[in-house]
């Protein structure tokens, strides 16, 4: 359910303890780190009413300029239409002159276009959207060069987790914020996050799932976020930055494009053993709990990976997949075969879900050198979903190098023997083992 655990460090300074770590000038309030292959995790200095305040101001401004752009833009761009309609000389419009007399509206008109390209370049750099994780979209083989790189490096960067989290993650810790400021606690601990992931629309669809509802589970809630020592500005404790960097690591484990509610919800839960106790206590077993976590998890990372999947197939070409090899020509194989390439490249084919372990067998197949890779098995053990996601992977180049470029074809027998007698099919079987050899050389 969640990531391997990874030893945090503390700033030697302030040895980690959130509040001194607000005025802290080594650390500048990041308290803890969290080594990482993408390098020294941490979580951004300050959360408070006055951080929140602010990041929804910046929000606000940033629309608020794009809309005025947006306006000015089409306002400039329709000045010279407008123009021309008014007057009714639209012949001027096609001459060399007109565009070389230097008119108000040429001006304007070009302006406007110039305004529309700021806006896509500002709307692209100051989106409300988060980054997303540095692995994300990447394979297997750019992921082991992106850590190798930085494993060689003497000095590890530092990666801020909170560009990564997604808005809804936001929204959770300024509702955690708010209930520990509310029950008058000193930090907001990692039950406070629980707390308001499950307020969340993602812990809505938990409960739904869950077959439980929130009044069920209050009670023993609302003991559990009265826990620690009083105060009136709560500070993000020790427990809860490792929490946010944990679900960080296990977002990246999931190859999950950002870290979401559900990484948050799953982590509190499995390091709190009082939290798992009052939900035993309600008739809902830890393990149920977390069955249903990473149902809803799964759930999202499906649609996240049909998101990247359409994104990298929409750079594949439309027609016959064999970029390399156009020279050969297969005109029996296109005939009595299948391309699975160009079927995973139009989202016919599903994703495969839980055989790492056979996949990873295949490619070590292929990198060994091996000419070809026989699947033996029983029928309905997932032989066909294999070789389907093998060419999803073709797709996304995510395979051994001997793969790129490559299309994977299913001949099918039944086409091969049907339509003729005993030599004919010899013949065409003979045709496509000659052409797929001369594809290949």
């Amino acid at each position: 359910m969640s990531s391997s655990p990874s030893t945090i460090s503390p700033c030697p300074t302030c040895q980690g303890d959130p509040h001194v770590a607000l005025t802290c000038s080594a650390c500048r309030g990041a308290a803890v780190y969290l080594p990482s292959p993408d390098g020294s995790l941490m979580w951004p200095s300050r959360m408070d009413a006055a951080t929140f305040r602010a990041r929804h101001l910046r929000i606000r401004t940033h629309r608020i300029f794009h809309a005025v752009l947006a306006l000015s833009a089409f306002a400039c761009v329709v000045s010279l239409p407008v123009s021309l309609a008014w007057s009714g000389d639209w012949t001027s419009f096609a001459s060399v002159s007109f565009w070389q007399a230097g008119h108000v509206q040429v001006m304007l008109w070009w302006l406007g276009w110039s305004l529309a390209c700021f806006l896509i370049f500002r709307v692209r750099l100051f989106s409300d959207q988060p980054l997303p994780l540095p692995t994300w979209g990447r394979s297997k083989q750019a992921i082991d060069i992106m850590e190798t790189r930085i494993r060689q490096k003497s000095v590890a960067p530092v990666l801020d987790v909170s560009l990564h989290v997604h808005a809804s993650v936001w929204e959770l810790l300024e509702r955690a914020y708010d209930l520990a400021k509310q029950v008058e606690r000193a930090e907001v601990q990692p039950i406070h996050l629980f707390a308001a992931a499950l307020a969340s629309s993602a812990g809505g669809v938990f409960l739904t799932r869950l077959g439980a509802s929130f009044e069920t589970i209050r009670p023993g809630l609302a003991m559990l976020i009265k826990r620690g020592e009083t105060g009136t500005n709560p500070v993000l404790s020790h427990a809860s930055r490792e929490l946010l960097l944990q679900a960080y690591l296990d977002a990246r484990e999931q190859h999950r494009r950002y870290v979401g509610v559900m990484e948050i919800f799953s982590q509190t839960f499995s390091v709190d053993e009082e939290l798992q106790t009052m939900f035993d206590a309600a008739g809902y077993p830890p393990r149920q709990v977390e069955r249903v976590a990473e149902w809803i998890r799964l759930q999202e990372l499906l649609k996240e990976e049909h998101e990247r999947f359409a994104m990298l197939a929409a750079l594949k070409p439309s027609g016959i997949m064999n970029r390399t090899k156009t020279s050969a020509h297969t005109s029996l194989v296109n005939q009595l075969g299948d391309d699975l390439t160009l079927l995973a490249r139009e989202g016919r084919l599903r994703p495969l879900i839980g055989r790492t372990r056979e996949l990873a067998e295949v490619w070590r197949l292929f990198e060994s050198g091996r000419p070809a890779v026989v699947l033996v098995g029983e029928a309905g053990v997932g032989k066909t979903a294999l070789l389907e996601e093998i060419a999803r992977r073709m797709v996304e180049e995510d395979v051994p190098s001997v793969l790129f470029d490559q299309r994977l074809v299913s001949v099918s027998i039944p086409r091969i023997l049907s339509g003729g007698d005993v030599g004919e099919a010899m013949e065409r079987l003979l045709t496509i083992l000659n052409e797929v050899a001369a594809s290949v050389i």
